[in-house]
């Protein structure tokens, strides 16, 4: 019986994970790792809610993952377009 339970849950995370994914990146991940004004807009017009404590617990490893990729990645790009490394300032 509390094998049913687990199976039950975890078909019901793995058929939301595209739809998670999709809340995490505007809502907790952000365009360059910091979640702006820009990511919370298309939130917003794609009627995304935030994640909640169990989503971002269940997802915490990719969360951090992720930003700490997508701020190296803008780093890099303002680097190259200004010259200035943004964390100096």
């Amino acid at each position: 019986m509390a094998i049913r339970y687990v199976l039950t849950f975890f078909i019901e995370i793995v058929g939301k994970l595209p739809s998670l994914c999709e809340r995490a990146n505007y809502t907790a991940i952000g365009f360059s790792g910091h979640v702006s004004v820009f990511d919370e807009g298309v939130a917003k017009d794609r009627g995304l809610k935030p994640l909640n404590r169990f989503e971002r617990w269940l997802l915490k490893p990719i969360i951090e993952a992720e930003q700490g990729f997508r701020r190296q990645e803008f780093r890099q790009a303002v680097i190259e377009v200004t010259g200035e490394d943004p964390e100096t300032y």
